[in-house]
């Protein structure tokens, strides 16, 4: 896939002009569309921009066109988990009451915590049910 296919990607993905993606990566009008227009490559400076302006995109999928266009995380806020104050997250971090904390999942880590998820509220509902059948 070349760097060209890669951004109208971006813009289709994103739902914006190329005029606007050129302004939020810092570059002069015409830099990126004259690239898409010709079918030529672009400097990795502007690759750089776009990974910063973008960090959602996978840098993967940006810079080789492989796996998903799209990084794969989710939010977990402590008020919603009850994590609590001071949880330890990787080497040297640690996160106090009400901070959010960003964690990278890969698909397999995703499914397994949805499968996990989904056994979880399975138990619950059987132990709701037996609860319910006492009274």
């Amino acid at each position: 896939m070349k760097i060209t296919d890669i951004v109208s990607s971006i813009l289709q993905n994103k739902g914006i002009t190329i005029r606007r993606f050129e302004k939020v990566i810092g570059c002069s009008d015409g830099v990126i569309s004259r690239a898409i227009r010709n079918g030529t490559d672009i400097q990795a400076k502007w690759l750089f921009a776009i990974a910063e302006a973008y960090p959602d995109i996978s840098a993967e999928w940006l810079l080789r066109g492989e796996g998903p266009m799209l990084r794969e995380s989710i939010t977990i806020d402590s008020h919603d988990t009850n994590v609590g104050a001071g949880v330890s997250i990787g080497a040297g971090a640690a996160v106090g009451a009400g901070a959010s904390v960003s964690i990278n999942l890969t698909t397999d880590m995703m499914s397994e915590l949805l499968r996990k998820q989904s056994e979880f509220f399975q138990k619950q509902s059987e132990l709701f049910e037996a609860i319910t059948n006492k009274k």
